[in-house]
């Protein structure tokens, strides 16, 4: 029972570490825009709006920085 326990304990440690902090990242830095892309008949799924852009209508744009001199 104590080896099975060990040997669970190593798989999920080498899950944790490996596999999610190395495997998964890479994977998405190589699949790039399209590792979001959704499949057509996935398209019945809600559309989320985490932002609340779809609220006020308009989407944010980047200010130009402005420096003060002291």
């Amino acid at each position: 029972m104590k080896s099975i326990a060990f040997a669970l304990a190593i798989g999920i440690l080498v899950d944790v570490f490996v596999i999610r902090m190395v495997v998964v990242p890479a994977a998405l830095a190589l699949l790039g825009e399209s590792a979001w892309w959704l499949p057509k008949w996935l398209r019945w799924l809600p559309e989320l709006d985490v932002e609340g852009t779809a609220l006020t209508g308009t989407v944010e744009v980047e200010r130009p920085r402005v420096t003060v001199d002291a």
